[in-house]
């Protein structure tokens, strides 16, 4: 019985290790990016210019839509973009 456990395990030895090799798919990483304060629950100042950035591939085209408003801007050569919305009044609504 010892030889045949001895036996068995020499013929998966190589199953084992090929098993250990294979490495989980990268997460894709999103195609627009959102600077770091516009996540959910954001608050953002009222009465002032608003300023939006991320980041994405270069020369991308993003534009922005929010309350009523609509700007565009073109990701640089390094992938950032920024973009300016007009001043918001204040608003309770998500």
């Amino acid at each position: 019985m010892l030889l045949t456990l001895a036996a068995a395990a020499m013929l998966l030895a190589p199953l084992v290790a090929r098993a250990e090799e294979v490495k989980p798919a990268a997460k894709p990483s999103p195609a627009i990016e959102m600077g770091a304060p516009f996540a959910d629950n954001a608050i953002l100042q009222r009465q002032m210019k608003l300023p939006v950035w991320g980041c994405s591939k270069p020369g991308t085209m993003v534009t922005v839509a929010f309350a009523g408003q609509q700007q565009t801007a073109q990701a640089g050569k390094d992938g950032k973009w920024l973009l300016t919305l007009d001043p918001l009044e204040a608003n309770a609504a998500p």
